[in-house]
């Protein structure tokens, strides 16, 4: 089967990726709550569309490189966590950023 330009470019730049999704989800969570969308509504959805969006990329990320080459548990575990910390992180500066 063959890559896509897009699969190999996940596979090798997928933390700098990671970060950026991070930021585009903090922005929508901010507009959300400026907007005030429904209270308690708003914070619902906006959780899930966090970690739905989150959990997507990071089963994607880790798909493809199974693909590739398969990996033990552990290394997957780790991989997982490290690209998760990375959304986290970008969240967290968005939602951080003056403006």
């Amino acid at each position: 089967m063959k890559r896509t330009a897009l699969a190999s470019a996940l596979t090798r730049h997928a933390h700098p990726m990671a970060l950026m999704l991070g930021l585009l989800l903090g922005q929508i969570v901010a507009l959300m709550a400026q907007r005030n969308a429904a209270g308690w509504a708003g914070f619902g959805i906006s959780t899930v569309l966090v970690a739905a969006a989150s959990a997507s990329f990071v089963m994607a990320v880790l798909g493809l490189r199974q693909e590739r080459q398969p990996l033990p548990a552990p290394v997957l575990s780790r991989q997982a966590r490290g690209l998760a910390i990375v959304i986290g992180l970008g969240l967290v500066l968005s939602l951080n950023l003056p403006g």
